[in-house]
């Protein structure tokens, strides 16, 4: 994090670079989702439906302050703190963060973050919410953190704080903040304030439209305000869902009681990314305000219309006005003093072909035969509204037939980004030919895509050979890198040929057990949607190794001592008493031999052994007997009385795999012809 600790945020979080993910899209969010804004050009990449009842710690952690955050004098709140506690699921549907109050001056809240977990670039962020009751002073917010936030260069392209929204006010209002260069001397903030109508009962959606050059904040589908330039980070950054001690009115916590405050419910979240549309709207309904419905009231000026601004300079002249005639609340007043300018945030590309459509009417005090609506598209010196601007093309609407009356034009492929235009930002003004005014509507600016030929897949490897599977066993392996795309198409793989064993899987995994020994073959297709490719895949179906157990412990007595065991009682090691070489050993009386042995990492533990027992009775026997190291339980693998020299081999339980284990042979006897022999101790694992 650089200068950036991870106490800057006062959590106990790991510090690092952006993680790979694992599936990020909730299963139970519905294949059609689309931002509140009714935008299609998306394509999910992320979701959570906080179903069931526990939160994914693959997508979240629950944040846990390890100080204070900042005290809130104002109100009483000596000290606040991020608590897991404070961070459940309700079983319905939502993700709850209650605000609960400690003592007289303490406030805990709950907080979910993705870092590490999640870090996208670029995207549309959006999140259903019931806020918190911001009375009790505390504020809910939906943000967006880099990790790399407090590096110092005068601009978001190294990360920022991004809050969307916080509900530090009792009206239906809110800002948008962004923080950049740190949080101490070299900090700066671009806050935007903007209306939310009904944000303190019911759920409502907020949202955040990013890219490259524009973020556009949204609430309920509606763009509220925008950040273009040093704003608008570059880098990845991670999502933050929370509860605060306030920074906005003075609420009550002074006066309530202990315990339980309130609480935020958060329905969802998810992210979208840009899809490979060939056909994408720039700006139009709700999208970048192309119904111009954003803010409604009598007059709005430009100051208060988000998106759209004056390029001939005054601000505070009538942008929109209540609607008269065609649909929403609001339209656009269209003058020759007056220069609505947009900047889209969308990147040509050569060939990109771009279409324009509206509703226009013109007024009483227009010339009819002189008076037409221009729509131009343009780009500028640092593909911002404030760089020097370059005129692309300007289009003409036709003159008005009837005053007063709404007429819709469509005019298709008004221009075609050349190669010089690659990399360049498209941005719209709207004004008019003459004097007097009109009402303008709907407008939309549609991008069209150069339709390249398509590079049919190509497989790299003639034929594909993977690795030996082995009977009886799941197989593991991928084709996935056996084939490639020029067009960086997504390749999906499938089986041609009748599977046997064998299952592909679409991005390329091969799974199965075989059951049949020897090579085999398969016909595997590759396609990127349009064209297909065909190759064979070999995989020879082998016998698993035999498995040769290790001897963690052996004794044959060779050595003509006993050293190798803890002795209770007496032994003998001599010749008379070997099973096979030369010594083996001897037990009388009442006498117990014991030897501790690590089984650690090993498991199907076996001990085998030679014995003998001569002339025991019902009262007298060798006992066979083990347990794990540091119990009380024994366990007898034999109890025998009277029998010739043999060997025997016991397989031990489960209990024996992996741990340390005690081995005791065992006599009681009281005479000296009753007695027992020893002889090629061994124990194995594998």
């Amino acid at each position: 994090m650089n200068k950036m600790s991870c106490a800057m945020a006062s959590l106990m979080m790991t510090c690092g670079s952006t993680a790979v993910y694992a599936t990020t899209v909730d299963s139970q969010t519905p294949s059609d989702a689309l931002p509140a804004t009714g935008d299609s050009s998306w394509s999910l990449s992320f979701s959570d439906e906080f179903n069931g009842s526990n939160l994914d710690l693959t997508k979240w952690q629950k944040d846990e302050s390890t100080k204070t955050r900042s005290p809130r004098w104002d109100r009483g709140i000596a000290d606040w703190w991020f608590t897991p506690d404070n961070v459940s699921l309700d079983g319905a549907g939502n993700l709850v963060l209650a605000v609960t109050k400690e003592d007289h001056n303490t406030m805990r809240t709950g907080s979910v973050s993705s870092i590490n977990l999640y870090e996208p670039t670029y995207g549309y962020f959006e999140a259903r919410v019931q806020i918190a009751d911001s009375t009790k002073d505390t504020h809910t917010a939906f943000w967006l953190q880099s990790q790399n936030q407090s590096n110092v260069d005068g601009t978001a392209n190294d990360g920022a704080e991004v809050d969307i929204f916080e509900s530090a006010w009792f009206s239906d209002t809110t800002k948008a903040v962004v923080h950049i260069d740190g949080y101490g001397a070299d900090h700066q903030a671009s806050t935007k304030g903007y209306k939310a109508p009904g944000m303190h009962s019911g759920y409502h959606t907020f949202g955040v439209e990013w890219n490259e050059h524009v973020m556009s904040i949204y609430y309920d589908g509606l763009l509220k305000t925008q950040y273009e330039g040093i704003w608008v980070p570059q880098v990845a950054e991670f999502l933050w869902l929370s509860d605060g001690a306030s920074f906005g009115d003075i609420g009550t916590f002074a006066s309530e009681p202990l315990g339980l405050l309130t609480s935020a419910k958060f329905d969802y979240v998810r992210v979208w990314q840009q899809s490979n549309a060939m056909s994408r709207v720039i700006v139009g309904a709700n999208k970048m305000n192309g119904n111009f419905n954003s803010e409604a009231g009598a007059s709005v000026t430009y100051d208060k219309t988000p998106g759209w601004t004056n390029l001939a300079g005054d601000q505070y002249q009538v942008a929109t006005k209540a609607n008269v005639a065609v649909d929403g609340t609001q339209n656009l007043m269209v003058t020759s003093t007056r220069i609505a300018g947009l900047n889209s945030g969308y990147e040509m590309v050569e060939g990109d072909s771009f279409d324009i459509s509206y509703d226009w009417a013109d007024n009483w005090n227009w010339k009819d035969g002189l008076d037409k609506v221009s729509i131009s598209l343009f780009v500028t010196s640092d593909n911002t509204l404030a760089g020097t601007r370059t005129n692309l093309v300007t289009d003409l609407s036709e003159l008005s037939s009837i005053n007063d009356s709404y007429e819709s034009v469509d005019h298709d492929a008004i221009y075609t980004a050349t190669a010089e235009d690659a990399g360049k930002v498209v941005f719209v003004a709207i004004t008019s030919t003459n004097t007097g005014f009109a009402r303008f509507d709907n407008f939309e600016l549609v991008r069209h895509s150069a339709i390249p030929p398509n590079n049919a897949p190509v497989i790299n490897e003639t034929p594909i050979n993977r690795a030996d599977a082995i009977i009886g066993e799941e197989y593991s392996g991928t084709i996935a890198n056996a084939a490639t795309d020029a067009d960086g198409d997504l390749l999906t793989y499938s089986l041609e040929s009748a599977p046997t064993w064998l299952t592909v899987a679409s991005d390329g995994t091969l799974s199965g057990t075989p059951t049949e020994i020897g090579p085999q073959s398969w016909t595997i297709a590759v396609t990127d949607g349009m064209d297909t490719t065909t190759e064979q895949l070999n995989i020879t179906a082998v016998e698993p190794e035999p498995i040769i157990p290790t001897v963690l412990f052996s004794d044959d007595f060779e050595t003509g001592d006993a050293s190798a065991w803890i002795v209770s009682g007496k032994v003998l090691v001599n010749r008379h008493s070997s099973f096979d070489g030369k010594y083996g050993l001897r037990l009388k009386h009442e006498t117990i031999i014991d030897r501790f042995i690590s089984t650690e990492g090993y498991s199907n533990i076996t001990l085998s052994y030679a014995r003998e027992a001569q002339k025991l009775n019902g009262k007298e026997s060798l006992r066979v007997r083990w347990k794990v190291q540091g119990t009380d339980a024994w366990h007898t693998l034999e109890t025998v009385y009277t029998t010739p020299y043999a060997t025997v081999i016991k397989e031990l339980p489960a209990l024996a795999d992996n741990t340390n284990i005690v081995l005791r042979f065992v006599i009681n006897t009281n005479r000296n012809k009753e007695k027992a022999y020893l002889d090629n101790i061994v124990v194995k694992g594998e």
